[in-house]
């Protein structure tokens, strides 16, 4: 996510948008599990229809990865490069801290020095540090993928890596629900399925009529809302991997819904809208890291206070914007301290090449 940093000026505020709306939507996704929805038994047109809703909350990570690879499909092998991923680093070591103090100061888990300190370095201490993990190696490998990608010079080549990557990660995921048919190894790629897909929308510019783009969003959403009902029918939610980020239907619902919010006119909004919007994307990354803390201190008052299940949905709105901006005021403290060591660091270097 911090490849975004570009200078004021030349600030996209579509791609702003999306990215500020994928952290939101990561807050949203949790809403279903910290609401309990996956302890529920999948009968009845409700809980279709709260299927499709997960389904179309799913679509956050997704759209984080078609972006690197939007704004990343043109980087370079080189030392400034790799210098880049200090931010990213920097920022999570900070959410991670916050999180392992909070794991002590409110859940009350024994805590050493050393513990704190594995649980940071195996990711384990902030319970979305697996998408650090997973970022760190996308982050190493784009110089490389952007060599395979302008390597593959015709767009039939491009388009037939894309296939392939989906083949590999993504239409196992599928077929496989119930039996394995087709060869599963190679379906943890699915990031680099996501890096091209956006990388080719960068360079082959791709536009869909808004009529099209929306009607095939919910058209998507709701044969993932499908999947999850058969799947789960009777029983309480079944996790396949047909209905996380690698299956075919988010894949399709996800880049439907950036190829349209790429497109909306965004320019005519009042100034004070296009700086939150600015500001939810700077501070997305920091946004999806500290927001589990905040389900945690919020969500045991809802179980508390409504204890039925389906009397908790019409809470989204009040849970999920609570969630938000306290991540986001947490968010803006770490941003400004992760601002400061980052320059320390540099000057370090810099004087240390002088």
């Amino acid at each position: 996510m911090e490849e975004k940093r570009l200078p004021e000026k030349q600030r996209d505020l579509n791609l702003d948008f999306i990215r500020g709306l994928a952290a939101f939507l990561v807050i949203a996704v949790h809403f279903m599990m910290m609401s309990e929805f996956y302890y529920q038994t999948m009968a009845g047109g409700r809980m279709y229809l709260l299927g499709c809703v997960r389904m179309a909350f799913m679509n956050c990570v997704p759209l984080f990865l078609l972006l690197s690879g939007y704004l990343c499909c043109e980087k370079k092998l080189s030392k400034s490069y790799y210098l880049g991923v200090l931010r990213v680093v920097v920022a999570y070591l900070l959410c991670s801290g916050v999180s392992v103090f909070y794991r002590w100061w409110r859940l009350g888990e024994e805590m050493s020095l050393l513990h704190a300190g594995r649980m940071v370095l195996d990711y384990s201490g902030i319970a979305t540090g697996w998408y650090i993990e997973m970022y760190l190696g996308l982050f190493l490998l784009i110089p490389f993928l952007n060599m395979l990608w302008r390597g593959a010079e015709s767009k039939g080549a491009r388009k037939a890596l894309i296939v392939t990557l989906l083949v590999l990660a993504s239409l196992p995921v599928l077929v496989n629900v119930r039996y394995s048919i087709l060869p599963d190894w190679w379906k943890g790629i699915y990031p680099l399925a996501y890096y091209f897909l956006g990388a080719w929308f960068r360079t082959y510019d791709t536009r869909i009529s808004w009529g099209k783009g929306l009607l095939g969003f919910l058209a998507a959403v709701a044969a993932g809302g499908a999947l999850v009902y058969v799947t789960s029918r009777n029983q309480m939610f079944v996790w396949t991997e047909a209905t996380d980020w690698a299956g075919p239907t988010v894949v399709c619902s996800a880049c439907l819904l950036f190829l349209v919010l790429r497109q909306i006119r965004l320019d005519g909004l009042p100034g004070g809208v296009k700086w939150c919007i600015a500001k939810g994307s700077e501070l997305s990354l920091n946004i999806y890291l500290v927001s589990w803390c905040f389900d945690n201190a919020f969500y045991p008052v809802l179980w508390e206070k409504v204890p039925d299940f389906m009397a908790r949905m019409p809470f989204f709105p009040v849970m999920t914007l609570a969630v938000y901006f306290c991540s986001a005021l947490v968010a803006q403290v770490l941003e400004w301290l992760g601002k400061g060591i980052v320059k320390a660091l540099r000057a370090v270097g810099d004087r240390k090449r002088t």
